[in-house]
């Protein structure tokens, strides 16, 4: 790590400590990421970690202190096969949550879901699983200009569904029916006359209503993949990550100020059975 252990002690003391609950729901996290590496490897199915877990690892050793989250990138084929196969296992402890699995998922991607554990989100009044998760990014071929049209058609209907003027039914409704524009329309012609025109050395998390990523990962920069330890856990990452980082970050080495630091979730909304 590029911080010195008695800073990243200090931090670990600020942010979470051991016994703390936000250092119990990262290591939920862990767990079921140890559950999908364990998936991937029998089946051989590349995938990696990214975003903060790689700058973490990176520059933190593991974890970023006050991090509440694991993010997975994987190729598009890749994923359809994850998806069957943990879907088709008897023995997952974990549920595969996506827009065929639940009506009012609208996301592209996938999260696998801990089934004990709650957090509470704005959007899961309306989903049947709440647990703690790690979101699941398919990647392929695109337009970020797509990518970036369907985040504005998101954003607007968003305002629509959490506007107090209707009732919950019929935000319920709203995103069903969202849902079935998106998949079933959207994403599928977006696609259709995207990826003749995109760059094949070029991977974007493919076009979802929540997109907000439009930054390119460059496949020299990820391919071939390493093994690394994240925090006791084999798993995968880019070969080439600290390239990867400072086109994600740019001053990725800098740590943050503590009064800029904002947690995903309040740990008083976080369960844990």
């Amino acid at each position: 790590m590029l911080i010195s252990p008695e800073k990243q002690a200090e931090l670990r003391e600020r942010y979470n400590p051991d016994g703390s609950t936000l250092r119990e729901f990262q290591l939920r996290l862990l767990d079921i990421l140890k559950y999908i590496d364990t998936v991937c490897q029998r089946e051989n199915i590349p995938y990696w970690l990214t975003g903060g877990n790689v700058l973490g690892h990176v520059r933190h050793g593991g974890f970023i202190p006050w991090d509440d989250d694991i993010d997975i990138e994987i190729e598009e084929h890749d994923y359809k096969r994850l998806r069957k196969a943990i879907l088709n296992d008897p023995d997952s402890p974990y549920q595969w949550q996506d827009h065929t699995t639940e009506g009012t998922y609208i996301m592209h991607f996938a999260k696998l879901r801990d089934l004990h554990s709650q957090v509470e989100e704005g959007w899961t009044d309306y989903y049947k699983y709440k647990g703690a998760f790690i979101d699941i990014f398919p990647m392929g071929k695109t337009s970020p200009r797509f990518i970036r049209f369907t985040t504005k058609l998101r954003a607007l209907h968003e305002r629509l569904i959490w506007h107090r003027l209707y009732p919950k039914s019929l935000r319920r409704l709203s995103l069903n029916l969202l849902r079935i524009w998106l998949q079933r329309c959207l994403f599928p012609l977006g696609n259709l006359f995207c990826r003749p025109f995109a760059n094949a050395d070029k991977l974007y998390q493919t076009p979802s209503s929540v997109a907000r990523d439009f930054t390119a990962r460059d496949r020299n920069l990820i391919f071939p993949l390493q093994r690394i330890v994240f925090e006791g856990v084999e798993t995968n990452a880019p070969c080439h990550m600290e390239e990867i980082l400072t086109a994600l970050y740019g001053d990725w080495q800098t740590v943050p100020d503590p009064n800029n630091i904002h947690l995903h979730f309040d740990p008083s909304k976080i369960k844990l059975y």
